[in-house]
């Protein structure tokens, strides 16, 4: 079993309100599994982690593209534009 890390502690914000999220655990019996969230304390509004990881995954899937983008088409582009600029 893991043991109670929230990895995003501190760092995410309630979009309702705007307060800063605490970590809770829910363990369901039947199945045995713990599961992890964030939660506001004013809105009462909870986020499971899984939701806010593959967000994150999402986000981050869509920086490395435009990277991507940026070092395969514009920089060469740009770099050949400072290689031969037009007196």
């Amino acid at each position: 079993m893991r043991t109670q890390t929230y990895i995003f502690l501190q760092k995410l914000k309630c979009p309702k309100c705007g307060r800063i999220l605490a970590g809770g655990t829910t363990h369901k019996i039947k199945s045995d599994k713990w599961y992890f969230y964030y939660r506001c304390k004013n809105c009462k509004n909870n986020i499971h982690e899984d939701k806010i990881e593959k967000q994150i995954k999402i986000l981050l899937a869509d920086i490395l593209e435009y990277d991507n983008v940026v070092n395969e088409f514009f920089l060469p582009v740009l770099k050949s534009k400072l290689d031969n600029p037009k007196e």
